[in-house]
């Protein structure tokens, strides 16, 4: 019985390993090489959670939030200024965010507004491949 319940944990554990090596492998966000401007287009497979921030670093403000969770997009869980999104085609119509420079590990974005409001956050460049 031993045997059996530790193998079935061995079979948990690597399938666990396997999915956060398959998350870390492939960024959720693409910025278009021309254009410049940020895509959030997940794979329903796979779980993520990725937040912008008001500085170079994660112990600032989240400033937005884009999630595979409904319970963090739904009444925006984090208090994000400007909002919790499932991905980018859910941004307010005329909205659009774009790559502006790089800044240590993270990705200087501009978010602007269809009012042309425009706000700076960073988001991690672990989370960001160029296309």
């Amino acid at each position: 019985m031993n045997k059996v319940l530790f193998a079935i944990f061995l079979l948990f554990s690597g399938y666990a390993s396997n999915s956060q090596t398959r998350m870390a492998a492939t960024p959720i966000c693409r910025v278009d090489k021309k254009s410049k401007e940020l895509f959030v287009l997940p794979d329903p497979k796979t779980e993520f959670r990725i937040y912008g921030y008001e500085y170079p670093k994660p112990d600032s403000r989240k400033m937005i939030c884009f999630s595979s969770r409904a319970e963090d997009v739904r009444g925006n869980y984090a208090k994000c200024p400007l909002g919790s999104y499932f991905d980018s085609n859910r941004l307010p119509v005329g909205d659009k965010i774009k790559w502006v420079a790089n800044s240590g590990n993270y990705a200087r974005m501009i978010y602007t507004s269809s009012k042309a409001k425009r706000t700076i956050f960073y988001l991690p460049k672990n989370s960001i491949a160029l296309k």
